[in-house]
């Protein structure tokens, strides 16, 4: 498992999407955005994953998820639970009605709810989510005739590829019994375990015992990004945690599977150490620590870098202006976003459209933004940079954020939030989202150029509705003074 950390705008969602276009037609892949999927359950997840591993790719064929697809459907069965016999006779009779393949690229679209429409391309508002899935129906087609019967697999469930006396049937039913009250956490986990287990059994079985087994020397790959909503962190802490159980029962084997992940920093806060700096320009290796512990086994942890002078010189260069210090822009630039690796883009593209502005960057900062056929509306090139550096923040927070963001130490901002009075929301409010944007698990030039834009804001306050600069700087000073605490 590979998690690249890195703040808003370091270039994450941008190296899982460039791998995808490397890794079309050359082994099987899925994307799946948590961020734009926070309500999506993990079964919702890994059926869309196993839909999209599905999809026809050279030398692989097509990956086949029986297993993964009996436990799906009798999730969706309405059991008799009163009568046990009669529930194992109904999940027999659901499994026989399951004879071929298009039945099963059906299950895995159908039961992966919206989760399935998050891919890594735009997808314009006027495409409705049934054309989408036909489009995906048309990619995912297979051949003809082909028929599996989902009843062969159901004995799995009792055995689970170890020596396990279980009955198939009875943990069926089971399943179908968890699923029907799933705001029990117990019964969330065991549905969890039991389907990881199944899509990575499936995995292994066609990687080592499938028609075209011998000829398969790379993994299938799956693309996370934004994992660290609660959905991500428990999808990958699930197949994290299948990973080791089937290493503790079934020594020797590896599934085929690697997991590329995109975190700022929340996904991994625990785990001590870091294994690489990652240049952002080349992928060069910066840096490289040693980590403490025993989970060097399941992650490979690389931070994507901010830019250097020398790098953003490059940049500089590149834009060929035929007037002007280019060395006194690569500094400017520097100093303004320290590097942060989408914000110095964007604030290149804005000079090389109007070189007239570039010693000027206020100008720059209060220009439109560069236009590109995917807009559907340009903005300044600070509102651009600061929704990329904010992502979807609530506008009724902001001006809390910005007035907290005149604090240059956490503490500070702590105080003014707890204890000033200028902020119009609760506390919780402060804890549970300003908190986090202020001072990111992932440390960088990022949070450093995103304070500077909300005090640019802040700035410009005359007072009437939010709180001033010299209101908030002011309540800052005082606080300081009476504490004895330095501003």
């Amino acid at each position: 498992m590979l998690v690249f950390e890195g703040g808003r705008g370091s270039g994450k969602s941008a190296l899982l999407t460039g791998l995808g276009t490397l890794l079309d037609q050359r082994v099987p892949y899925a994307y799946v955005n948590f961020e734009k999927n926070r309500h999506a359950t993990v079964p919702e997840v890994l059926s869309a994953l196993a839909f999209e591993l599905s999809k026809r790719c050279r030398r692989y064929g097509v990956l086949r998820f029986p297993r993964f697809a009996v436990g799906r459907v009798v999730m969706r069965q309405d059991l008799d639970l009163d009568d046990h016999s009669r529930a194992c006779q109904q999940v027999r009779t659901a499994l026989e009605k399951e004879r071929n393949l298009d039945t099963l690229r059906q299950i895995l679209g159908e039961t992966a709810g919206d989760a399935l429409a998050v891919l890594p391309v735009p997808v314009p508002p006027v495409v409705t989510q049934n054309v989408l899935r036909l489009t995906l129906n048309r990619l995912t087609e297979w051949a003809p005739g082909r028929r599996i019967a989902l009843g062969s697999f159901h004995d799995w469930y009792g055995h689970r590829g170890r020596e396990r006396t279980n009955d198939a049937l009875d943990v069926l039913v089971d399943l179908n019994r968890w699923t029907r009250n799933t705001d029990d956490e117990d019964n969330r986990q065991r549905i969890d375990e039991l389907l990881w287990d199944a899509f990575l059994a499936d995995l292994c079985d066609q990687f080592t015992s499938g028609r075209k087994a011998g000829e398969l020397s790379l993994n299938c790959v799956v693309l996370l990004d934004n994992a660290d909503t609660r959905l991500g962190q428990m999808f990958v802490n699930g197949l994290v945690q299948a990973r080791r159980q089937r290493a503790a029962t079934d020594r020797g084997t590896v599934d085929p599977l690697t997991a590329v992940v995109a975190s700022r920093g929340a996904l991994l806060a625990d785990v001590p150490g870091e294994n690489v700096e990652l240049a952002p320009t080349n992928g060069q290796v910066r840096r490289g620590t040693r980590r403490d512990g025993g989970t060097g086994s399941w992650w490979y942890r690389c931070r994507l870098a901010d830019l250097t002078q020398d790098e953003i010189g490059s940049m500089v260069s590149a834009l060929a202006l035929r007037e002007g210090n280019n060395q006194r822009l690569t500094l400017l630039a520097l100093q303004l976003t320290g590097g942060h690796p989408a914000s110095v883009r964007l604030l290149l593209d804005a000079i090389a459209e109007h070189p007239e502005n570039r010693d000027e960057l206020s100008v720059i900062l209060d220009q439109l933004e560069p236009a590109t056929p995917s807009q559907l509306a340009r903005m300044t090139v600070a509102e651009r940079m600061r929704l990329r550096l904010l992502g979807e923040f609530p506008d009724e927070v902001l001006d809390d954020l910005v007035t907290c963001a005149a604090a240059r130490e956490r503490h500070h901002a702590v105080q003014l939030a707890m204890s000033s009075a200028l902020l119009a929301g609760s506390q919780v409010t402060y804890v549970e989202i300003i908190d986090p944007v202020l001072w990111p698990a992932a440390a960088g030039a990022g949070a450093t150029m995103r304070r500077r834009l909300l005090l640019r804001t802040l700035a410009s306050r005359d007072g009437s509705h939010s709180p001033a600069w010299s209101t908030v700087f002011g309540w800052l000073r005082a606080h300081c003074t009476t504490t004895g605490d330095a501003a």
